[in-house]
């Protein structure tokens, strides 16, 4: 059975930094490759021994960590960063592991603070000479900039291919054709996802990992180190580059296969030796802030419900529920709106979509099940009363809210008549050709142009003002394209109440 690996945000120094955790015992931390997020390294979370809690921490500006406050990190401002997520933490001291980005953050941490890592895996640290850097820096890291006509997505989608088929990805010829196996539709999915999420941020972290020179920082290591890699990593070849090691510092070729490997992984980071106080906080999680807009993460009866808003002013609070598909990060104009009047306000991700967890519900019963799931997270938030208000079939739990609990939320919206008129899209299956990207960003267009009904016809009331929002249907169609099986259940759920 595999392990429960769990989503979470610390604030540090005002910064929001997200992380998954999972376990129960003294720490070992992870550091992910560019352009990933910490859900890349969920599978090695899960083979880790029962008796340690594990941390995979999104590296500033990637998934959904906040990027740094700086023209342009290098290296040890990225390691600095983790040291102060470490004490937000109370991790005093911890066996560490980096792949890729990742491990020239890990190596320059270790380096910088040797007194807080027992024991250090660099898992492909990149060794690039000057004109490799340069040619790089040049041109693999185009800015990503949204698009009112999607095209970026197709960019996205290419680009995301290619790099499982050249190195660097955007030298497409022969001497630069990788020998790996190519990824699976939904593989391409996720790493399409972790850039989606990062955005224009992705170019920093890697901007730093590709100007890193681990040669001037290897000498400064005092701690036990192994740096290895796997045959079929691009940067396998970078071992032999690293030249002479100082003591406690060993190369390992890692195995390829992908269990041999986390078994060997964990292995290593097992040598660790005690190192004094080793303590986690697990009391600490980021609440809502109470100035400007944040995120967090509450428990909602059985489950874990993100929310998106804030709980600062002295208004009535609002409660505002998204669309399906959507998620609490295309609200934005709402809690903006929100903020503006002095009200508190929470979007919440419903059960299923975005970042909260799915619950047990038939599809029947959707909008009752979500209701309940959102008013215990709104009660967590110390929310007593307020008005609610959604978008789509989020305006239907938001009845739903009422009809439950009639003295508490007041919505803020008339009640439909009939979902009998209603478009409510199936799932959005990955494709290999990228499709369901396109398939996301236009159904996101059109509920801009024409509504959350998607009525089409030309005496429909147009939903946009002078222009459309690009990055407004950008984030509403991240949103859809996150969800998985619950949420169609959810949309199917509707259908079936229209039909009553």
């Amino acid at each position: 059975m595999a392990r429960l690996v769990t989503s979470h945000y610390v604030c540090v120094d005002g910064r929001l930094v997200h992380y998954r955790r999972s376990g129960d015992g003294p720490p070992v931390v992870l550091l992910h490759a560019s352009p990933r997020s910490s859900i890349a390294l969920v599978p090695l979370m899960q083979a880790c021994p029962a008796d340690i809690t594990v941390f995979a921490f999104d590296t500033p500006g990637c998934g959904y960590s906040a990027p740094l406050p700086l023209g342009r990190p290098d290296v040890p401002d990225y390691a600095h960063a983790f040291a102060a997520t470490l004490d937000a933490l109370g991790i005093q001291c911890a066996p560490t592991y980096g792949t890729h980005t990742g491990a020239a953050i890990a190596l320059t941490f270790a380096a910088l603070y040797p007194e807080r890592v027992s024991q250090l895996v660099l898992d492909g640290l990149s060794a690039f000479c000057a004109d490799e850097r340069a040619a790089i820096l040049a041109g693999y890291l185009p800015p990503f900039t949204p698009h009112v006509d999607g095209t970026h997505l197709a960019w996205l989608w290419a680009r995301v291919r290619d790099q499982y088929i050249f190195f660097p990805w955007n030298h497409r010829g022969a001497g630069a054709r990788l020998r790996t196996a190519f990824p699976s539709a939904l593989q391409l999915h996720e790493v399409a996802l972790d850039l989606l999420a990062a955005g224009d941020n992705y170019r920093a972290p890697y901007t730093a990992a590709f100007s890193f020179i681990p040669q001037r920082w290897l000498p400064h290591l005092r701690v036990p180190t192994c740096i290895g890699a796997r045959h079929d990593d691009m940067l396998f070849g970078h071992l032999e580059r690293l030249g002479t090691l100082p003591p406690g510092v060993e190369l390992a070729t890692f195995p390829d296969d992908r269990q041999a490997w986390a078994t060997a992984i964990w292995r290593l980071l097992g040598k660790a030796e005690p190192c004094g106080s080793s303590h986690t906080n697990a009391c600490i999680e980021a609440k809502l802030p109470a100035v400007a807009a944040g995120d967090a993460y509450v428990r909602a009866s059985s489950s874990r419900m993100h929310l998106r808003g804030t709980l600062g002013g002295t208004g009535k609070p609002l409660i505002v529920l998204h669309g399906s598909p959507g998620g609490a990060r295309g609200m934005d104009r709402y809690i903006e709106r929100a903020c503006a009047q002095g009200r508190p306000v929470i979007a919440p991700d419903l059960p299923g979509h975005g970042d909260s967890d799915a619950i047990d519900s038939t599809g029947d019963t959707a909008f009752i099940d979500a209701a309940q799931a959102v008013h215990a997270a709104v009660t967590q938030c110390g929310i007593s009363a307020a008005d609610v208000d959604g978008e789509g079939l989020g305006t239907w739990v938001a009845h739903a809210l009422q009809d439950l609990y009639p003295h508490l939320y007041t919505s803020a919206r008339p009640r439909c008549a009939s979902l009998e008129t209603v478009t409510v899209p199936g799932s959005l299956s990955v494709s290999a050709d990228g499709a369901h990207l396109a398939a996301a960003w236009y159904h996101m267009r059109d509920e801009a142009i024409f509504g959350h009904w998607l009525d089409r016809q030309p005496s429909a009331q147009p939903a946009f003002g002078d222009s459309l929002d690009t990055e407004t249907i950008h984030r509403r169609t991240i949103e859809a394209l996150k969800e998985g099986p619950s949420a169609w259940r959810f949309r199917s759920g509707a259908l079936r109440f229209a039909s009553e």
